[in-house]
């Protein structure tokens, strides 16, 4: 029998954009997410200033409790993709990485905006 998750600390999730950028050779990444200050409240934001994804931060928490519900479930694969809704919004995540249950570096992506 597995050992389930219960608690998991706040950075047991490396966030990334979940659209496709390229470095200067041609090669393709996902950037880490990082957090914004804005005028209303807090989000997570590409640092490519040509992408306009950005999460509520509200959204961080659901994103992991379901993470760990995936883990439980034995779910937590590399290239595993679900849909999420949060704050009137839809978004589409996918874990890259699975670090032996320790982090997990998941791509998400906010199909409810257009890509410039």
């Amino acid at each position: 029998m597995t050992e389930k998750l219960y608690k998991v600390g706040w950075n047991f999730i490396d966030l990334k954009c979940g659209y496709a950028h390229y470095d200067k050779d041609g090669k393709e990444y996902n950037p880490r997410m990082r957090i914004v200050e804005g005028a209303e409240s807090a989000y997570y934001d590409c640092p490519d200033d040509h992408c306009v994804n950005r999460i509520p931060l509200l959204a961080y928490e659901k994103i992991l409790t379901e993470c760990v519900n995936l883990i439980n479930n034995g779910l937590a694969k590399e290239g595993y993709v679900w849909k999420m809704k949060c704050a009137r919004q839809t978004y589409e995540l996918c874990i890259y990485k699975n670090k032996q249950e320790s982090q997990l570096s998941v791509g998400i992506k906010n199909l409810s905006i257009r890509k410039r």
